[in-house]
């Protein structure tokens, strides 16, 4: 009698642990299910707060700073081409308030620069070519010695020595007549040729251009520049028949200035 008691016990005991064991895995599994829902819930907060954020895209530029400034020449900066490294120490140089030229370089035999020096416009030291040394010609050479070497290495050229003082004034202001800024583009080119060729006067063509541009400051060149491209078109316009109206035209010349004197031999052409 006592071995069905005894079996009888043990599946009391059974019956209890396995119960047991259910509210244990019940709890288990709600507590699972709860920590689930709590991520879920977390994960869909994170891109709402992802998506408040604004993000501001930084414009990627090399060697200038937030505000658009141009920073001062460094060693080791370096350039993938020559017109990036001049093209920069232009906009330096613009900034500063000096003018800029190529003082010296050395090409490859593919093109491609090995050395490069490039300095301030008032660098070097005059040649007076003038004859009377009582009347010397005015130069703006005072041997500044402003100037980067850069030096072609793995295919990029990097600046390996800087000079940044100056001994002479600067003057930012100014910067946009030196000659290294002034340029004329290829569409103010044709529209000068055209009004050229139709009549119309440099004055009134260079003014057109001015108000197109929204004033002086925002045109990259001045008047003389102008002229100066147009005495080269006309130039290089001269065909067939012209050197009659040119040799007309210095006889007009001759006749309105005496100081002036021309001399032109004509063939049966």
């Amino acid at each position: 009698m006592a071995e069905p008691i005894i079996s009888s016990t043990r599946r009391s005991l059974f019956s209890s642990e396995s119960s047991t064991y259910q509210d244990s895995s019940n709890v288990r599994d709600e507590f699972i299910e709860q920590q689930q829902e709590a991520d879920n819930s977390l994960v869909e907060e994170v891109p709402s707060m992802v998506e408040e954020v604004p993000v501001e895209e930084v414009p990627s530029r090399s060697h200038g700073n937030d505000d658009d400034s141009v920073i001062e020449p460094k060693p080791w900066m370096s350039f993938k081409t020559e017109h990036e490294i001049i093209d920069y120490y232009k906009q330096y140089g613009k900034q500063t308030g000096f003018g800029v030229m190529t003082q010296r370089s050395k090409m490859e035999d593919d093109g491609s620069v090995r050395y490069l020096t490039l300095g301030c416009a008032r660098g070097g030291k005059a040649r007076n070519r003038n004859s009377n040394v009582s009347k010397p010609r005015p130069t703006m050479k005072m041997d500044c010695k402003a100037k980067v070497n850069a030096i072609l290495f793995d295919g990029m050229l990097h600046i390996t020595t800087v000079e940044n003082a100056h001994n002479h004034g600067l003057s930012p202001r100014k910067a946009r007549f030196f000659r290294c800024n002034r340029a004329i583009n290829d569409s103010v080119k044709r529209q000068l040729d055209i009004n050229d060729k139709a009549g119309i006067s440099m004055a009134k063509s260079f003014n057109s251009l001015v108000v197109e541009a929204g004033g002086y400051d925002n045109l990259p060149f001045v008047e003389k520049d102008a002229r100066n491209y147009i005495d080269k078109a006309r130039h290089l316009r001269l065909g067939k028949g012209d050197a009659y109206a040119l040799c007309g035209y210095f006889e007009r010349m001759q006749y309105k200035n005496y100081g002036f004197y021309s001399l032109m031999d004509l063939d049966d052409d």
